[in-house]
């Protein structure tokens, strides 16, 4: 909800992933409601061009305030990177916990190479799963 509107925002959200000459190589659509990003869908042309580009999505997740990430349903591979299944109810109460209104924002451009250098002092540092602490399944 917007503070004090009632109302829920929403903000569509469009990641890509470029190589270095300058074609799309992965990619996803998702949306931020809340302080929750959640993963719509997603496409990959290159072979691990679509684990960079999650790899990049939680980093940049995890700067930006993000109180965790909804994957939509179970995929091994999202396994072998860490997501873990939530129960639904446990599920619900993250999202109830996770604040009010837009609150994180993924708008701008981030080179891969810098979000996965680890080089910025202020940003969160770790395994994913350490720092966006409910990564939640359907």
């Amino acid at each position: 909800r917007a503070a004090g509107s009632g109302e829920y925002c929403a903000q569509v959200i469009s990641i890509e992933v470029w190589d270095s000459d300058g074609k799309l190589v992965a990619g996803e659509i998702g949306y931020v409601v809340r302080r929750v990003y959640c993963s719509l869908s997603g496409f990959c042309h290159l072979t691990g061009a679509g684990t960079v580009q999650m790899c990049c999505l939680g980093k940049m997740l995890q700067r930006r305030g993000c109180a965790f990430w909804d994957l939509g349903m179970h995929l091994p591979y999202k396994g072998k990177l860490g997501a873990v299944r939530l129960p639904r109810a446990e599920f619900v109460t993250a999202l109830r916990q996770s604040g009010s209104g837009l609150e994180v924002s993924l708008e701008g451009r981030v080179p891969c190479s810098e979000l996965l250098s680890d080089k910025d002092d202020d940003a969160p540092t770790g395994p994913l799963p350490a720092k966006i602490p409910k990564l939640a399944e359907q």
